[in-house]
C-alpha cells in the first residue's frame, strides 16, 4: 500500500499541533506532580515538610497549626520557580508568608496562584520510608518517622514510626479518604492518654459532621461502658501530603490501655514458643472433619491451631464478634444460630474454640428461648447500657458489626461483657430516604423476626427490661441531655469547622456543614424525647408494630403507635422500589397508610420472585466489590 507524502505530513503537523496544544494545556495549570516538588517546612526543622494540592477551585496550601508565619522557608526539589517573584531553588530559603492569604507560584508548566491555609488542630505528620502512603494497604505496611504536636505548639511525640497500615471495612473499600493504623517505635503518652505502641486514624469519610464516632465515644465513657477509647480530633500529612480531620483513638486490643483483660493468645504463645500464624490453622467443615489445604477458608465451617498445647487456664481473655454477613474472615466459626469470629486470640487452639463455641451455642440458645438464666453468662448491667447505647444512636450496623463480647478468667470474672464501644461513624441520623418518624424507630425490639441477632431476643427477658429502663432514666438519660441538649455538639462544630472545610477542599466535596449539624441536632433530639416518653408510656396504650423488610435479615424495624394514631409505612425508594405489597403473619395485605387495630408482625412482599433475587444479586455484588 502506498501513501503519499501530502497525507505523511498532514498526519505529522496534527501530531506537532496535538503536542503544541497539550504542552499550552498543561502550562496553564501545574499537575500534581509538579506541586509536589515544592517542600515548605519550619525554619529548624526541615524532617517534615508539606506541599500544596490542586483543589477543585484552585491550588491550596495547608500549614500546620503550630507553624509560626514568620519561620517557614521552602524550597524546590528540581529545576527552580519564583514565588511573590522570589527565586527560589534547592537550597531552604526564608519565606515569610505575613497576612497574605495568597501567594504567586511560577513553576516550569505555568503560573498558579496558592491559596494558604492553617489548620486550627493539633497535628501528625507522618514521612513513610516509600515515600508513597498509596502503597500502603491492609495487608502491607511501611515504616517512617512521625510527629505528633498540639496546636499550641507542645510536643507530643517524635521519632520513629514502626508501621503505618490501611484499616476498616466499607471506608476502606469505598472512600477515597482511606483510614490507618499506626504503631510508634516505643510506647507512647499522647494528650495524656496510658502510654502504648498503636492508635487508629479513622478517616470519618462518609461522616460530614465529623463528630459522629467522637460523640459515641465519649457518651460511651460517660454511661458507663466498659473499657472506653479515648479518641481526639487531628490534622494529618503524610509525606508532605495534607490528607485532612482524622480522629486518633486508642485501639480496640486486648492490653492495658484497650480491652483490659488476659491475654490469651500471649499466653499460648508463651508456652508453645512461638507466635502463630495463617499457616498454622487447620479448616474443618461443620462435622469436624479436617478440609484440604486448597479449601479457601470461605468455605470451611471453622479453622484452629489443631497441634498446640494450651494455658493451664483457658477460660478467659477471649474477644467475640458476631460475624457480619459481608465479611468471611478466617478467625471465623459456627453456631447452629448465628455465625462468629473471634478477635482474640485470632489463632485460637480446638480447646479454645470449643470452649467459645460451647459457651455461645448455650447463650443464643437461651435468648432465643427468652431465659432469665442467660445472665449466669452474660453480665445484664453490661448489656443493657450497650443496648441502650446501640438503639438510641441508631446506627446502620446497630448490633450486627462492630459490637464485641469480652470474657476474662472465671478466677477474674466468669461473665461476658458487651464492650468496648465502637464504629458509629454511620450514625445518628436518617439512614432510609422518605421514611416517616424514623426517629422514633426502635431496631433491636422486634425479637420475632430475627433469630441471629441476640438484643432483640433480650429484651424479651423481663429482668433485661427493667435493668435497662431503670438504666436509661438514671444514668443515661442525664449523659444524652448533657450531649444533646446543650451547645456542646455547637461548640465541638465552631472548633472543627475550620479543618471540615480544608477537609472539604481536599477531598473535592460540597456540602453545608451547619446544615449536616442542624441536622445531626434535629435527629437526635428527636430521638432522645422519643425515648424520654417511650420508656415510661404503658404498653397497653400503644399498639406494637414490627416491620420485616425480608431482605438479607438486614432490617427488621419496630414502632410503637399510640391507639387511634394512623401508622405509614416506609415505601423504600432505593434498593426495594421493586416491592409489591405488605402483608402479615396471616396473609393479611395492608396499605401504606392505615390505622392499626392491634399488634402486627408485617413482611414485605414481592410478587416477582425473579425481581427479588436480582436485587439480592445486586445488593451482593455491590458489598463484594
Amino acid at each position: 500500500m502506498k501513501v503519499s507524502f501530502y497525507a505523511i505530513s498532514k498526519i505529522v503537523t496534527l501530531c506537532i499541533v496535538s503536542v503544541v496544544l497539550s504542552l499550552s494545556s498543561c502550562k496553564s495549570e501545574p499537575d500534581y506532580e509538579e506541586m509536589t516538588l515544592l517542600h515548605f517546612a519550619q525554619s529548624g526543622d526541615t524532617t517534615f515538610i508539606v506541599h500544596p494540592f490542586m483543589a477543585d477551585e484552585g491550588a491550596e496550601l495547608v500549614l500546620p497549626a503550630f507553624w509560626s508565619a514568620d519561620s517557614i522557608i521552602v524550597r524546590c526539589d528540581e529545576g527552580e520557580c519564583h514565588i511573590d517573584g522570589k527565586a527560589i531553588g534547592h537550597e531552604w530559603t526564608s519565606l515569610p508568608m505575613g497576612p497574605s492569604a495568597k501567594i504567586s507560584i511560577s513553576l516550569l508548566s505555568g503560573d498558579v496562584e496558592v491559596s494558604v491555609r492553617r489548620s486550627a488542630l493539633d497535628a501528625i505528620c507522618i514521612n513513610t520510608s516509600l515515600g508513597d502512603v498509596e502503597c500502603v494497604t491492609k495487608t502491607r505496611t511501611d515504616s517512617g518517622r512521625i510527629l505528633v504536636r498540639k496546636a499550641d505548639g507542645e510536643m507530643q511525640y517524635v521519632g520513629r514510626l514502626s508501621s503505618i497500615k490501611g484499616r476498616g471495612n466499607t471506608t476502606w473499600l469505598n472512600a477515597r479518604k482511606k483510614p490507618f493504623v499506626i504503631k510508634m517505635g516505643q510506647k507512647v503518652s499522647l494528650f495524656g492518654w496510658a502510654e502504648g505502641k498503636k492508635f487508629n486514624l479513622l478517616a470519618d469519610a462518609f461522616d460530614k459532621t465529623k463528630l459522629h464516632n467522637w460523640l459515641a465515644l465519649n457518651i460511651a465513657r460517660d454511661f458507663g461502658i466498659r473499657f472506653p477509647i479515648a479518641c481526639r480530633h487531628v490534622a494529618l500529612w503524610i509525606n508532605g501530603d495534607y490528607r485532612g480531620i482524622y480522629l486518633l483513638t486508642e485501639p480496640v486490643d486486648v492490653g492495658k490501655r484497650g480491652i483490659d483483660i488476659a491475654d490469651i493468645e500471649k499466653e499460648t504463645e508463651l508456652v508453645n514458643g512461638h507466635k502463630f500464624s495463617a499457616n498454622d490453622v487447620t479448616k474443618f467443615d461443620a462435622d469436624g472433619n479436617v478440609l484440604s489445604d486448597t479449601v479457601p477458608m470461605s468455605k470451611a465451617h471453622h479453622g484452629a491451631v489443631a497441634s498446640a498445647d494450651n494455658p493451664k487456664d483457658i477460660s478467659g481473655g477471649y474477644v467475640i464478634e458476631f460475624l457480619p454477613w459481608t465479611r468471611e474472615p478466617d478467625n471465623k466459626f459456627g453456631t447452629p444460630y448465628a455465625s462468629l469470629c473471634l478477635r482474640n486470640p485470632k489463632f485460637p487452639t480446638l480447646e479454645q474454640l470449643d470452649y467459645v463455641k460451647c459457651r455461645w451455642t448455650k447463650v443464643l440458645s437461651m435468648a432465643n428461648d427468652g431465659d432469665s438464666a442467660i445472665f449466669n453468662y452474660l453480665n445484664v448491667d453490661s448489656y443493657a447500657r450497650y443496648y441502650l447505647l446501640q438503639e438510641m444512636l441508631h446506627g446502620c450496623d446497630v448490633c450486627t458489626a462492630s459490637v464485641f463480647h469480652v470474657k476474662d478468667k472465671d478466677s477474674v470474672d466468669s461473665l461476658f461483657y458487651a464492650a468496648p464501644a465502637w464504629d458509629f461513624d454511620i450514625a445518628m441520623r436518617p439512614m432510609c430516604d422518605g421514611m416517616k418518624d424514623e426517629a422514633r424507630i426502635l431496631q433491636l425490639r422486634p425479637s420475632v423476626m430475627n433469630k441471629v441477632l441476640l438484643f432483640p431476643n433480650l429484651y424479651r427477658i423481663a429482668s433485661f427490661r427493667d435493668t435497662a429502663q431503670s438504666l436509661y432514666f438514671n444514668a443515661f438519660s442525664p449523659v444524652l441531655h448533657h450531649y444533646f441538649g446543650s451547645d456542646c455538639i455547637d461548640s465541638m462544630a465552631n472548633v472543627l469547622a475550620k479543618d471540615v472545610a480544608l477537609d472539604k477542599r481536599r477531598w473535592s466535596e460540597s456540602y453545608d456543614y451547619p446544615a449536616e449539624i442542624e441536622e445531626l441536632k434535629s435527629f437526635m433530639s428527636q430521638r432522645v424525647s422519643f425515648f424520654d416518653d417511650d420508656l415510661q408510656t404503658p404498653e397497653n396504650e400503644y399498639f406494637t408494630i414490627n416491620v420485616d423488610f425480608d431482605f438479607f435479615d438486614m432490617k427488621c424495624c419496630q414502632w410503637h403507635v399510640v391507639k387511634g394514631d394512623s401508622f405509614e409505612l416506609y415505601r423504600p425508594t432505593s434498593y426495594w422500589k421493586t416491592l409489591d405489597y405488605v402483608e402479615d403473619d396471616f396473609g393479611r395485605r395492608y396499605d401504606f397508610s392505615f390505622v392499626p387495630t392491634e399488634n402486627l408482625n408485617l413482611h414485605y412482599r414481592w410478587h416477582d420472585a425473579t425481581k427479588f433475587e436480582k436485587l439480592k444479586w445486586k445488593v451482593a455484588e455491590w458489598l463484594n466489590k
